[in-house]
């Protein structure tokens, strides 16, 4: 099931130079996945992917217990998270 944009998650569209398909892109390239600390549901995760021109990007998605994924955040990976890698 590929997962689907939020309206929120293009918020740094502009500034980083994404697009959907980019952040799409990376997430069907994830190098990097875990789940934020929380414990709502549904569960948050990040995962850092690559796009098509190799830049890494930072993606938070919602994930459902049916398994449908929902991305409410998408920029250019900041270096705290580039530790998980």
């Amino acid at each position: 099931m590929s997962p689907e944009l939020h309206q929120s998650a293009r918020k740094h569209y502009r500034r980083d130079r994404l697009t959907d398909d980019a952040v799409l892109y990376a997430a069907a390239h994830v190098l990097s996945s875990r789940p934020l600390d929380d414990e709502d549901d549904p569960r948050r995760w990040l995962m850092i992917g690559t796009d098509h021109a190799g830049r890494l990007l930072e993606l938070i998605a919602l994930v459902f217990d049916d398994g449908y994924e929902l991305i409410i955040h998408a920029m250019k990976a900041r270096p705290k998270y580039l530790d998980d890698l």
